[in-house]
């Protein structure tokens, strides 16, 4: 059978060519629009995060943070990305992880304690000195930032930064350590004399308990290896330790606590937890409330708060707690009832 030939003229030609080139255009710029707009939806916000240790009152700390972040919509893998890393310790581990966070580019940066709010800082400040701009920042479990060389900064009434302090407080604390000690006065400090925390919060209490007739006997380390020969150096001399939120003696407390009971020596701690982990009796923060309120800020932060809008804050009220096993052993009785707030 004899197919018929078909004739196309070169204008028809030049119509589907014409055509077609349209389509591909227009696929092409749908495939963008798609892509573009894909991103911008799919794109979540990230939330960096970095701890200097490891220890049970820090991750109560995080958890409440991570509560507080979910009651305001903010999901790790849904509706944002939060990336947390840990430097157990380690400083040069603890300026690594600043410096690559700093390079991701976050829209809030959440340090947990002094000493990864200062390598924080510290690469930061370098940051703004090159004209670079920084990320929104949030510290926490901090007991002094101006002791951290932002002092210039946090006056700023356009500053980047703020947080949640932890400083305990000696006074509240002196006031229950009194009635348990019954007249005794001499009170040992094991802490970290390279932790500016640590050393703040040594010269607070040293001088809130002299002021209250109290001796103060402080004995520096700088390692968590050197924390059992400062107990043992000082259990002849004291009727108690006292143990503030110094990073290295808390990651470590144990040891200290051994060498406490060995010597039948009540541990003074500054932390709910430190209670939990065998100090006789603790006057501080609940370390998840002070989560709850840094993930509150970091919220805030998100949906486009500015840092100078949100005040640097602490924690509303101070809880006590007793070891009732602990005071047994010890012959000691608590003087009113546990987790009382004040």
């Amino acid at each position: 059978m004899q197919v018929p030939s078909l004739k196309i003229s070169s204008l028809q030609i030049k119509r589907h060519k014409l055509r077609y080139t349209a389509v591909c255009v227009l696929a092409y710029l749908g495939f963008v629009f798609s892509a573009v707009c894909g991103d911008e939806v799919v794109k979540k916000p990230l939330v960096t995060v970095s701890q200097y240790v490891a220890f049970s009152s820090l991750t109560a700390l995080q958890n409440g943070m991570k509560a507080a972040l979910k009651e305001q919509g903010f999901i790790d893998g849904q509706t944002m990305r939060l990336e947390i890393k840990n430097a157990l310790g380690d400083m040069s581990t603890n300026i690594a992880i600043s410096k690559a966070f700093v390079d991701k580019k976050p829209d809030v940066y959440v340090a947990i304690t002094s000493p990864s709010a200062q390598a924080a800082f510290s690469v930061l400040l370098n940051e703004q000195a090159r004209g670079r701009k920084l990320p929104k920042m949030v510290f926490t479990a901090v007991t002094n930032p101006e002791a951290l060389g932002v002092q210039a900064e946090l006056k700023r009434t356009d500053r980047w930064v703020t947080g949640v302090t932890d400083r305990p407080r000696a006074d509240k604390q002196l006031e229950v350590y009194a009635k348990l000690m019954g007249g005794k006065k001499r009170i040992g400090i094991v802490y970290n004399c390279g932790e500016i925390n640590a050393v703040t919060m040594m010269e607070d209490f040293k001088k809130a308990a002299e002021s209250k007739g109290f001796k103060v006997l402080p004995k520096s380390i700088s390692k968590t290896t050197e924390i059992k020969s400062a107990a043992l150096n000082l259990a002849g001399k004291v009727d108690a330790f006292y143990v503030s939120l110094d990073n290295t003696v808390v990651s470590a407390l144990e040891v200290l606590i051994q060498v406490a009971d060995q010597y039948k020596i009540p541990v003074l701690g500054s932390d709910v937890d430190h209670m939990k982990r065998g100090a006789a009796v603790a006057v501080g923060f609940d370390y998840r409330e002070v989560g709850k309120k840094t993930g509150q800020y970091v919220a805030r932060l998100l949906k486009g708060a500015s840092p100078a809008s949100l005040p640097i804050s602490s924690p509303e009220s101070v809880k006590t707690a007793y070891n009732t096993a602990k005071l047994k052993m010890l012959d000691l009785a608590a003087p009113f009832d546990e987790d009382k707030p004040s």
